[in-house]
């Protein structure tokens, strides 16, 4: 069972309790599905692609069906830049005709590679064979909006065509991963309207889960509605005291409508259910700023906590000044 303590490490990125784990399962098996996915993966994570695809490609050899291995394969050739080598990889695959992820995979090196409306046509062509697969639903959604034959059309119809094929899988039975994905697309593309109708249509399916509201305050807030997202962050913050998502939501919409007490009490109470996310800290800091508190600037240590960084391109964008362009319609 050393490998899978070495895999579980590193699924909780504790990289110094992993290596030592793996070492040792590594002089017990090293040959193992487990130990080979542990090594590629815990390569993966530390940067080091050179030797994630040599793990990789060691495990496709000695195991060809697993398509795990094939998957941690492409991704590592695909982070080294070669992509021809990743798309062969995965064409060559046994399991490819029997299995979406591998042929999803083909779109995403696609992606990587810049060959965008390629891209989309194998998206499209999994989607055809694997309707409820809602990995490749999330991927067109996204990358839909930058292809060739929509980039140009307004705004609101790039969502619709992005999120069409999400229409259409919820017009079945749908299960929680699918709704949480097509949820997760819409508040992505900015479609309040219809985080609102899905969580709606989600929770009606599935029972009254956190995420289900937490997406309706998100539409209310896009849609504008500021006043009544707020009274709702109350009621649900009330509702779900464990949840910082909905202290988050209070936070910041309190601070919209100039709620200063109240935006930082939110705040506060995010800030300890989930440390780690920002929203909380940037409502406390500019709270704090407007009123003149000296707490801002012991916050936010401009001289220690503010640096430069280059940006990359991300995944599914061309270039940066693609990138550039769709984050400032984000931001403003």
């Amino acid at each position: 069972r050393v490998h899978t303590v070495g895999s579980d490490a590193e699924d909780r990125q504790n990289f110094d309790e992993a290596e030592p784990a793996l070492a040792r399962a590594e002089a017990l098996e090293p040959d193992h599905p487990a130990t080979l996915a542990a090594r590629a993966g815990l390569a993966q994570h530390q940067g080091d692609a050179a030797a994630a695809a040599a793990a990789a490609r060691r495990a496709v050899a000695l195991h060809p069906a697993d398509s795990d291995a094939q998957l941690r394969l492409a991704r590592a050739l695909s982070q080294q830049g070669d992509f021809d080598g990743a798309l062969a990889a995965l064409q060559a695959a046994p399991g490819l005709a029997a299995d979406p992820a591998l042929a999803a995979q083909i779109g995403d090196t696609l992606v990587d590679a810049g060959r965008l409306d390629a891209a989309l046509d194998q998206y499209r062509a999994v989607a055809a064979r694997w309707p409820d697969h809602h990995p490749v639903l999330s991927a067109m959604a996204f990358l839909l909006p930058q292809a060739t034959d929509v980039a140009g059309r307004p705004k609101p119809e790039q969502r619709d065509i992005a999120l069409a094929p999400f229409d259409a899988a919820l017009a079945r039975p749908a299960d929680v991963s699918m709704w949480q994905a097509a949820i997760a697309a819409a508040n992505g593309l900015g479609d309040g309207q219809r985080l609102l109708d899905w969580a709606a249509r989600a929770e009606a399916q599935t029972g009254l889960m956190p995420a289900w509201r937490v997406a309706r305050l998100t539409g209310l807030r896009l849609l504008g509605r500021h006043g009544e997202a707020l009274a709702e962050a109350r009621a649900e913050q009330a509702r779900f005291p464990a949840e910082g998502a909905f202290a988050n939501h209070r936070a910041w919409l309190a601070l919209h409508q100039r709620q200063f007490a109240e935006a930082e009490q939110a705040a506060l109470a995010a800030s300890r259910l989930i440390p780690h996310e920002q929203t909380a800290w940037a409502v406390l800091a500019t709270t704090w700023r407007v009123q003149d508190d000296p707490r801002a600037d012991w916050l936010l240590d401009h001289d220690r906590l503010v640096m430069t960084e280059d940006l990359q391109v991300p995944p599914g964008w061309a270039s940066l000044p693609a990138f550039l362009a769709d984050l400032k319609q984000v931001l403003e």
